[in-house]
């Protein structure tokens, strides 16, 4: 892998204007992620990762993952219309985020699931789910688990779920 196909982020180390070395950084995908992804396939709930890193780190992230798609260099408005636009389409959308530009999206999706341990209090407040620990898991299960209750003619007050539904996730 040579630097111009690295996924994540590059610092270089500059002295006297020559660069004498670099950095990289990337962020690790949680195995709780891999899970999640997992549940949800095997239910038939098919999963978007939007995110605002770029086309090589998206696409990196959705093949490890097994995904069924990535949308790339999202902003946080994106987001909240590709949800809507989903849903106009007659899809159910679950949502998971943990930033302010989470926010909105996590607020429209009909569930929206905020990651507590290292989000933000805005996502926090946006979201019907938050899940403490960050485990996606726990996320997957809890969607599944919304859909079976509706197939049984149960449902929350706000979230009803159907089969072929989208989950939407951001990293």
């Amino acid at each position: 892998e040579t630097i111009d196909d690295f996924t994540g982020t590059v610092v270089y180390v500059l002295i006297d204007k020559n660069v004498a070395g670099y950095f990289t950084f990337s962020d690790q995908i949680r195995e709780s992620s891999f899970e999640a992804i997992q549940i949800l396939k095997e239910a038939g709930i098919k999963n978007l990762l939007l995110t605002g890193d770029n086309e090589n780190v998206a696409k990196k992230v959705s093949d490890e993952l097994k995904m069924d798609g990535f949308l790339a260099n999202v902003l946080p408005h994106d987001k909240l219309e590709k949800v809507k636009e989903l849903q106009e389409k007659g899809e159910y959308i679950a949502m998971t985020g943990d930033g302010v530009n989470d926010a909105p999206a996590l607020r429209s999706a009909h569930i929206g699931i905020a990651m507590g341990a290292r989000g933000t209090d805005v996502a926090r407040e946006s979201a019907s789910l938050v899940l403490l620990d960050d485990d996606f898991a726990f996320a997957g299960l809890f969607v599944l688990g919304e859909q079976v209750l509706h197939l049984a003619g149960v449902a929350f007050e706000k979230n009803r779920f159907r089969r072929g539904g989208r989950a939407l996730g951001t990293v």
